[in-house]
């Protein structure tokens, strides 16, 4: 009878979980808490009930409650790679990059090639104004993770920002021959060809870029802009125009269109 219990009470704490989980999914985080505490206290040794715990705290900007979730789980788990990660990303949340950045690297030491852990490393080192250690973190991700584009996308992203438009179009070149169906790939390198002058070539990009996803405001703008550069005033307002029909209230597309 008592094993029967346990079995019970184990099967009411995996039903309250999943519903958490489900209220989690749809934005509902005081319901999805509520329903999960309610499976902690059925089953308080599941770390993977704890986390999600620690995951909904956070997304209702409740710091101490997730904290105290997540490092629950980890006294439970501490070779769960997720849980390190998950409170890196609740110090990146709170600002603090620094404190950050020893998670992240934890949840690195135990899976090494998680491509997610990597550019949360990346961004936060970014953050701290440390690029070059950024660089070389997103290096590595591209070497462990070859047929994903995500890392040489966001690498040469962080290039472009620096003004080193050789380096950053030959990484996004490269990512766009692994993902060559992605829009904002197109866009960032069409950036690259206009700083190198080769304008037919970045409204080639931008055109392909707009075909894909035509909602996007930004890049009608782009493509604006860069008509304006080859003087191409009319086509260029039709551009701006459209930016403006789907973002109404962004200044920047207000003050383009005159």
């Amino acid at each position: 009878k008592f094993l029967a219990s346990l079995d019970i009470k184990k099967d009411q704490a995996e039903v309250l979980h999943n519903l958490g989980v489900v209220y989690t999914y749809v934005s509902r985080y005081d319901e999805a808490c509520e329903q999960i505490e309610k499976a902690i206290s059925l089953s308080p040794k599941n770390s993977v009930y704890l986390t999600d715990l620690g995951f909904a705290h956070t997304k209702l900007i409740q710091w101490e409650k997730a904290e105290e979730a997540y490092k629950k789980a980890l006294e439970l788990t501490p070779k769960r790679a997720e849980i390190w990660n998950y409170m890196g990303q609740l110090k990146y949340s709170q600002g603090k990059d620094e404190e950050a950045l020893s998670f992240y690297q934890k949840a690195l030491s135990l899976e090494p090639d998680k491509e997610e852990y990597h550019t949360n490393l990346a961004i936060s080192l970014v953050n701290l104004g440390r690029n070059e250690e950024a660089e070389k973190v997103y290096k590595e991700s591209m070497r462990a993770n070859r047929d994903s584009s995500d890392s040489a996308s966001a690498l040469g992203l962080l290039l472009l920002k620096q003004g080193r438009f050789s380096e950053a179009h030959t990484l996004l070149r490269k990512a766009l021959s692994i993902s060559p169906d992605k829009s904002e790939l197109m866009v960032n390198l069409g950036y690259t060809l206009v700083e190198s002058g080769k304008l037919e070539e970045a409204e080639e990009m931008y055109k392909k870029a707009i075909e894909k996803e035509p909602e996007k405001a930004h890049y009608w703008n782009s493509l604006g802009l860069l008509l304006q550069k080859k003087r191409d005033f009319e086509y260029a307002s039709v551009c701006f125009r459209k930016a403006v029909e789907l973002a109404p209230f962004n200044g920047m597309y207000q003050s383009n269109l005159g």
